[in-house]
């Protein structure tokens, strides 16, 4: 069972690190792109939502599972909002500064 787990996470963290890295790239990817990234990145912020809260269950002292929760879940949000954001083209905007 705990390799099941291991590559849940292991898949989860690969989505998270793939969407972030389109989020950021330069280059806009397709709308079908954008919507399976983020698609992919809903289940992360489930799972590190529901295991953040469950960490503070009685009896468990993992403070490491905290903060690697807590860092994922933003970092899983800031992706999905880049990703569904409008990107403005660059190039025209640059083009028409110079123009006038």
């Amino acid at each position: 069972m705990e390799y099941v787990f291991f590559a849940a996470v292991t898949g989860f963290l690969c989505a998270l690190l793939l969407g972030f890295a389109a989020a950021i790239s330069t280059d806009p990817l397709p709308v079908w792109g954008r919507v399976l990234l983020v698609l992919l990145l809903i289940p992360v912020l489930a799972f590190t939502l529901f295991g953040f809260a469950a960490s503070f269950e009685p009896g468990d002292g993992n403070w490491i599972g905290k903060i690697v929760y807590a860092t994922v879940f933003p970092g899983a949000a800031a992706t999905i909002i880049g990703l569904c954001r409008k990107r403005r083209d660059t190039t025209n905007a640059d083009d028409e500064s110079h123009s006038g």
